[in-house]
């Protein structure tokens, strides 16, 4: 017969992370090539077709590769998006971070170590992470882009660059969140174009800095996102875990998913976390003077689904 026992125990865990390969958005030709228009005009350029928003000046894509650090990821009784974490217990927790990089379409484990779950029903899924995304992605093009110092049809991100969400400069202090505007093509473009063969992608990163336009319209909070899972919620926050209060001291971000199925967790309980990416890289592009640009590849959010399995066991 099935047993369920309801004291503290460390719980079998098995982390998938898997890159899902649902439809995405870039217009591609029979070659593959996403379409561009290399010469365009308008504001902002008319250059790519996004299969779900017309024309414009990027789309999206699955990137080959999405670095996330994580400090933080568990499940709570009650909602810890107003930062009282007293009801939530961890698979991990790390006061460095632990950096996880999720590829297309491999499946791997994240080093959570032994953990200590209690027999629950657990309504809230909940993560903290950095606010900046690793990309590291190769594309090709229709039509020959410049990049930073050279022009092609394939193009790829350059390793340790780093971009902010809003496109500005933000210099807070901490060289790895020090974000250069990318509005001089090519001279801060964070893309290299060439041959194929010339390709040598790394991770560029992203810092999702402010849930708006500009840091001078500053927003630290995202509410009633829509998820396969639930409903989402995401804050800013400061290295100390509290709220952050301007794009120079955001540096992590609180992400929680009201469930819209609960999950029991029990003695044998399994976990599965599978991680979607797609529409997760933003390709940009521009142009100028009649000269087509490949800019950088742009940080979306992944979507994150917990699941439980109860594999059973004999009395």
């Amino acid at each position: 017969m099935l047993f369920r026992l309801t004291s503290f125990l460390i719980l079998f865990f098995m982390l998938i992370l898997m890159a899902n390969t649902a439809q995405a958005t870039c217009t591609r030709n029979a070659a593959g090539a996403i379409i561009v228009d290399n010469d365009a005009s308008g504001d902002p350029p008319q250059m790519a077709t996004d299969t779900e928003n017309g024309l414009g000046d990027q789309c999206s894509e699955i990137p080959d590769a999405y670095k996330i650090k994580f400090f933080k990821m568990g499940i709570c009784t009650d909602s810890p998006a107003s930062l009282d974490f007293s009801s939530c217990s961890y698979m991990l927790e790390s006061s460095d971070g632990i950096d996880h990089v999720i590829r297309m379409p491999n499946v791997g484990s994240l080093a959570t170590g032994e953990f200590d779950i209690p027999t629950n029903t657990y309504n809230y899924m909940v993560a903290v992470m950095s606010n900046r995304f690793g990309i590291m992605h190769t594309e090709t093009f229709s039509e020959e882009l410049r990049g930073l110092t050279g022009t092609g049809k394939t193009c790829w991100s350059i390793a340790d660059k780093v971009t902010a969400y809003t496109n500005e400069t933000i210099n807070n202090g901490l060289d790895s969140h020090d974000a250069t505007a990318t509005d001089d093509a090519p001279s801060t473009n964070v893309l290299e174009c060439g041959s194929a063969s010339d390709a040598d992608p790394g991770f560029s990163y992203e810092v999702i800095n402010v849930f708006s336009n500009a840091c001078s319209s500053w927003e630290e909070d995202m509410t009633s996102i829509t998820m396969s899972n639930g409903v989402a919620s995401a804050k800013l926050l400061q290295t100390d875990n509290t709220a952050a209060t301007a794009c120079t001291n955001a540096t992590r971000m609180l992400w929680v998913i009201d469930l819209n199925t609960p999950i029991d967790v029990t003695k044998q309980s399994q976990f599965t976390l599978e991680f979607k990416l797609t529409d997760a890289v933003s390709v940009d592009m521009t142009v100028d003077s009649g000269t087509g640009y490949a800019v950088k590849m742009g940080a979306d959010p992944v979507t994150a689904i917990l699941t439980t399995t109860e594999p059973g066991g004999k009395d």
